[in-house]
């Protein structure tokens, strides 16, 4: 399979990125023994290059944490610059459009520092996600079946244990 990894770390004060860049590493060291890969990062992208990953690959896995229960800004960034008009999606005459990145298949991998406290005031992971879900539908790009995670820790007291997380990609072996 032809997968594309986006490592969707945007620089944060509060957060350097580590535990982001290892869920890549490690999606990197177990898919990378059966699969073929790329990569992107937030930084120093060619939309030309990035669009060309897009048609390549088979299926996207966003690895990217979420700052204040939303896309980190440079990876909502990086969607509006490379998800464009007549690359992505096209538009007949009256405005009607139609997918062009059809037969592709998305996953995501989040990391949250909060409490099961700060989460039960409001809606779920999935529904905060819901506006990423709906860009990547109107290009074509449909939710994969196999792997969805969302860590979730509390950073004022333990680190969060990624030593089962290559087990979870097993299902895409």
């Amino acid at each position: 399979m032809k997968i594309l990894l986006i490592d969707g770390y945007t620089p944060h004060p509060e957060a350097k990125g580590q535990l982001t860049h290892a869920l890549v590493a490690t999606s990197q060291q177990v898919l990378g023994a059966r699969h073929q890969l790329k990569t992107t990062t937030m930084t120093g992208y060619d939309v030309a290059q990035e669009t060309e990953k897009w048609q390549w690959a088979e299926l996207i896995i966003l690895h990217f944490p979420v700052y204040w229960y939303a896309l980190p800004w440079g990876l909502k960034r990086y969607l509006d610059d490379v998800l464009a008009r007549d690359r992505f999606y096209a538009t007949d005459a009256l405005g009607r459009s139609t997918p062009l990145m059809t037969h592709k298949h998305f996953t995501y991998v989040t990391t949250l520092a909060a409490t099961q406290q700060d989460l039960a005031w409001g809606p779920g992971i999935a529904q905060l996600l819901s506006p990423l879900n709906a860009s990547l539908a109107f290009c074509g790009v449909t939710p994969a079946p196999q792997v969805a995670a969302h860590i979730i820790y509390d950073v004022y007291r333990t680190q969060p244990d990624l030593s089962q997380w290559g087990a979870t990609l097993t299902p895409l072996l």
